[in-house]
């Protein structure tokens, strides 16, 4: 990915705004520092060295309001002091309220040639239909090994029943959901495992990972019923 960054960066084709979303927050935190740090016009003298065209917006009580999104206008129609561009990087968008969400548009609708604008997030169909369609959107898969889910709870069973899952056919994918939801807290592990198992191939399978990354948002941000959620999810992806 970062090679295909550097690439646009010489050939000065960066678009003006991107979203990165998947499972792993801090994953998308590190790719768009080097991403800011790669456009600026001098080398980086160590952590406490000063971007003047950097604005990293977090949220504060959950929630990001449009007196953030203002701040983001007046910085981005500055002229850059020592980069190619001005960069805005929003961490956890999910927080974003509606009406920020419409300010970040009407920004993104008309920017500055010399604005980048970040959205990080785990699953963007928590936004607007609208926002998202302005940016280019960027999957990055989580990178975690094998042996950090085996220390997780009855890891044998959960990843026969991943195996399985996989392989079955509807009637057996929806089987399965209903014995592990039985199973107290065995659905987060099952998620887990699913999850490394399709970031195996995920190039073939970002569109499965999107799915079910947005289902698993619904059921830990809203009082949903995770059955209906998951197999929702099952209707959505091939047999392996």
């Amino acid at each position: 990915m970062r090679g295909i960054f550097q690439q646009l960066i010489k050939e000065n084709k960066l678009a003006h705004g991107y979203i990165f979303f998947g499972p792993d927050l801090k994953k998308q935190q590190e790719l768009s520092q080097w991403l800011a740090d790669s456009i600026n016009d001098r080398p980086s003298q160590g952590p406490q060295d000063v971007r003047f065209d950097i604005l990293k917006i977090e949220p504060v009580e959950e929630s990001i309001g449009i007196d953030r999104i203002r701040e983001i206008k007046s910085f981005l129609w500055q002229k850059p002091i020592q980069s190619l561009k001005r960069t805005i990087v929003v961490n956890e968008a999910s927080c974003l309220t509606l009406e920020a969400q419409n300010a970040i548009l009407k920004i993104a609708e008309e920017p500055p040639s010399h604005a980048l604008i970040i959205l990080l997030i785990r699953d963007h169909a928590v936004l607007l239909n609208t926002l998202v369609s302005r940016f280019q959107k960027i999957y990055l898969p989580s990178d975690l090994p094998d042996e950090a889910l085996a220390k997780v709870g009855s890891s044998l069973s959960i990843r026969k029943y991943v195996n399985d899952f996989l392989k079955g056919g509807a009637i057996q994918r929806k089987n399965i959901i209903k014995d592990i939801l039985e199973q107290e807290d065995a659905l987060d592990d099952f998620v887990k495992f699913l999850m490394l198992e399709l970031n195996h191939d995920p190039k073939k399978n970002w569109r499965v990972l999107k799915e079910l990354l947005h289902r698993w948002t619904l059921i830990c941000q809203y009082n949903v019923n995770k059955r209906l959620q998951m197999e929702a999810f099952t209707k959505a992806i091939p047999i392996y």
